[in-house]
């Protein structure tokens, strides 16, 4: 074999060489994963509102966490809440129909209870805590609602 048939051969094989070695590099492990079942309905944690609006939004010393006082807070130019307002007062205004051109309870209520720093984080307030699921039809309604 000649020198240079030789050395031809010889670079051959280095560059095989270093072809496989840059190939086993930059291959992907083999990750093997264990598939675990997550159950579909995650169980809610304990009720803290069992009352609804009403057990949160209530005078505690000094501080006033009324409907009224929070209606006059997010809305200075709110028409007048009687100190005594449930939520029942509150959705015949906001009960969503846009009859009366104020906006429904979920546009503002979902955005201010779920972005709240007291809610959930102080609260532990939770989806249960305004709402409650009828079972047998899966909707949701808010709590203490009577008002059509």
């Amino acid at each position: 074999m000649t020198n240079r048939k030789f050395r031809l051969l010889a670079m051959l094989i280095l560059c095989l060489a270093a072809a496989g070695l840059l190939a086993s590099a930059c291959a992907k492990p083999q990750i093997q994963e264990k598939i675990v079942e997550k159950p579909v309905a995650q169980i809610p944690p304990p009720d803290v509102a069992p009352n609804g609006c009403a057990d949160c939004h209530k005078k505690e010393g000094d501080k006033d966490y009324t409907l009224a006082a929070e209606a006059k807070k997010a809305n200075p130019n709110h028409v007048p809440v009687p100190a005594t307002a449930t939520v029942n007062d509150c959705i015949k205004c906001h009960g969503g129909a846009g009859k009366s051109g104020a906006k429904p309870f979920n546009t503002f209520l979902h955005k201010a209870h779920l972005t709240s720093q007291t809610f959930g984080p102080k609260l532990k307030g939770y989806c249960n805590s305004c709402h409650v699921m009828n079972a047998d039809t899966g909707y949701m309604t808010i709590k203490g609602v009577t008002a059509k």
